[in-house]
């Protein structure tokens, strides 16, 4: 008996120890656990009141809509479409600036686009409100000097390149012919983006050859490579105006048309304007009225 009391004792005492300890250790366990789960839960709550509070404003809100006048021919502003106009987007379209990938590109076409404008567009090539730059080759930089430059200036873009076009059995017109009938001027850029190149040109001359200054300045950025990511084109552009300090108010660059019972399922019209990688979608009266 002393002998079995004497082992005993250490080996009870032994396993009260162990048996405090893991007590001690489970309990810190769960107390971790514990304050784990709390931290994630509080997380979970907090992100769901945001969101909350942002469906909320979300539906209480009414969108911004600024209402613009339906374009009129009797407008002071109005440009007509006259044959000269009409003749120069069809050669636009009929020189093949395609890109076929990065640093594969159709370098004798951008420079012969280049020409054209330059042919095109005297007065804004004259005028000594504009400057014109040269980017990395084949883009172009235009800066229109605005009377007030204590606002921040904006960028209108649009690119000179095109993507290759292939299957040509399926087009009901030579690619690059730059056909115009009564209705349209086909071919490969016409929408993508010779239409807002030659657009945001033509509007500059009309407006510099009636003596128009704009208050705030300006830059109009014709990229040649954006077919193939832009990384020789709009991305050197973009480099260049960092390394000058120069900060936008904002940048336009192109869209796509309005889509109008295109798709099925879609009842209402919509407007795709791409900026960047940001896609805004606009529906219905809002569509048609941008």
């Amino acid at each position: 008996m002393l002998s079995f009391t004497k082992v005993s004792v250490p080996f009870t005492a032994f396993r009260c120890l162990s048996l405090i300890r893991n007590s001690f250790v489970g309990t810190m366990a769960a107390s971790v656990v514990k304050k784990f789960l709390g931290t994630i839960f509080l997380l979970f709550a907090c992100v769901l009141v945001i969101l909350s509070l942002l469906v909320i404003k979300t539906l209480l809100s009414s969108p911004h809509k600024q209402e613009f006048a339906k374009c009129d021919p009797s407008d002071k502003d109005f440009i007509k479409l006259d044959e000269k106009r009409i003749q120069t987007l069809s050669q636009a379209i009929s020189i093949k600036t395609v890109s076929y990938q990065q640093g594969i590109l159709s370098f004798g076409a951008l420079k012969e686009i280049h020409q054209l404008i330059f042919k095109a567009y005297p007065i804004l090539h004259t005028s000594p409100l504009v400057h014109l730059e040269t980017v990395n080759n084949y883009s172009l930089l235009y800066y229109v000097k605005g009377s007030d430059e204590a606002l921040k200036p904006y960028m209108l873009a649009a690119h000179l390149d095109v993507v290759p076009a292939e299957n040509l059995e399926d087009w009901d017109v030579p690619p690059f012919a730059g056909v115009i009938d009564d209705k349209y001027i086909w071919g490969r850029g016409a929408i993508d983006d010779k239409h807002s190149v030659f657009g945001i040109l033509e509007a500059l001359e009309f407006l510099l050859k009636r003596g128009e200054h704009p208050v705030r300045s300006f830059y109009v950025a014709l990229g040649h490579d954006e077919e193939v990511m832009g990384t020789q084109g709009a991305r050197e552009i973009g480099k260049l105006l960092i390394s000058r300090g120069v900060k936008l108010q904002y940048i336009l660059d192109e869209g796509m048309t309005i889509f109008d019972h295109c798709i099925p399922g879609v009842d209402e019209a919509f407007a795709v304007l791409v900026n960047g990688y940001i896609v805004l979608v606009y529906c219905g009266e809002e569509a048609t009225d941008r």
